[in-house]
């Protein structure tokens, strides 16, 4: 009984620290977890983890299948987008190392929409388009500025990789700063969501380094003005001029 009870404080330090580090608390673990229907499983200890909810008690732990759960009324702070579902989703840090770390990895079902009209009901069923599937997640660089570039391995229930997709940055993720990294799937082997259980990330690269020198070399030049840009070629070729002016001949 002590071993189980170990593991349970382990577990929930381990969330909370994960969770406080990144300062994203909107899927903390949770006491209650609450069904579509109304619903409520009461835990120990509440978390998602993929595609599923899971509950974990002393006698043991069940799983809910993540389009069963009401997710606003189980985590409060989480507010959904308009026309995007949720598919899977894996809290917390997925990846680290000397300059980078992923975290709050997820797939989300975006439903597609046309123009939006002034009266509601106006709209006609060809308005409504396929829905599609993205993939996110968010990246804290500790490093130079760099672009970032990750291959996220798709994987159903048994963990064979079904799909394997490569996503990178839009442009440099400046030092010290964070992100969202996200890509559209272009899935052709029937319904995903039927397939998926987990994702995972792959290799990780930092493309087109700059040094931290030269980035605050270039901010400190945009931030002159153009009188003092001007004034500063003035001063710079007029030191070349006395440099390569020639001396006078003593007598």
């Amino acid at each position: 009984m002590k071993k189980v009870f170990l593991s349970f404080c382990v577990l929930l330090l381990f969330v909370l620290l994960t969770s406080n580090a990144f300062g994203e608390d909107v899927f903390d673990p949770v006491k209650v977890i609450y069904l579509k229907n109304g619903e409520p499983i009461r835990c120990q200890i509440g978390v998602l983890e993929g595609t599923r909810a899971v509950c974990r008690n002393f006698g043991g732990s069940m799983s809910v299948p993540l389009r069963m759960i009401d997710l606003e009324k189980t985590f409060p702070k989480f507010k959904r987008r308009e026309g995007e579902t949720i598919i899977l989703f894996h809290p917390g840090q997925v990846y680290r190392d000397e300059n980078i770390i992923l975290s709050n990895l997820r797939m989300v079902r975006e439903d597609e929409r046309g123009p939006t009209y002034d009266h509601p009901g106006s709209r006609s069923s060809s308005d409504i388009q396929p829905s599609h599937y993205v993939i996110l997640f968010d990246v804290m660089n500790r490093g130079d500025s760099c672009e970032v570039s990750a291959i996220v391995a798709l994987r159903d229930e048994q963990g064979n990789i079904i799909d394997q997709v490569d996503v990178l940055s839009e442009s440099r993720v400046p030092a010290g700063d964070t992100a969202v990294l996200k890509k559209r799937l272009e899935f052709t082997k029937g319904n995903l969501e039927n397939q998926i259980g987990s994702l995972k990330i792959g290799s990780v690269e930092r493309k087109n380094v700059v040094a931290k020198s030269e980035t605050e070399s270039s901010r400190s030049t945009a931030k002159l003005t153009p009188a003092q840009l001007r004034e500063g070629k003035i001063k710079t070729l007029t030191e070349i001029f006395l440099r390569e002016r020639p001396q006078p001949e003593q007598q």
